[in-house]
């Protein structure tokens, strides 16, 4: 048997790739993740709803998760009736509780809620 050298060279990868590299990355494991129920407690950072076809504000809401701990850049898209419950939270700086499936898309976890309402502040 002979041996076979192998010849290894360094790979350099320009700066300017790194962002397409790192949203590559995060497609692929967006798609190799499962969606799983959450429970989560969290401030409503930002609102970015529009009036519905009733006049009635609805839409996608920035969350900023206390509890579980170590997410980041949640979003959710709410009825009307939860995006009532996420004003009201935004304004009194209040708490809200959501329950549902939890998914990613890039960089962001989504939340789809089943559950949304302002925690008790007794």
């Amino acid at each position: 048997m002979t041996k076979r050298h192998l010849r290894t060279t360094a790979l350099r990868i320009e700066r300017e790739l790194y962002e397409r590299i790192e949203v590559l990355g995060d497609r692929l494991r967006a798609s190799a993740e499962e969606e799983r129920v959450a429970i989560i407690i969290a401030s409503v950072s930002r609102l970015d709803g529009a009036p519905d076809a009733n006049g009635r504000m609805a839409g996608e809401v920035q969350l900023s998760p206390v509890f579980p701990t170590g997410l980041r850049r949640l979003s959710a898209r709410l009825s009307p009736e939860q995006y009532e419950v996420a004003s009201q939270a935004h304004l009194k700086n209040a708490l809200v509780s959501a329950a549902g499936t939890l998914g990613r898309v890039g960089r962001t976890r989504v939340l789809k809620p089943t559950e949304f309402s302002l925690v008790p502040t007794d």
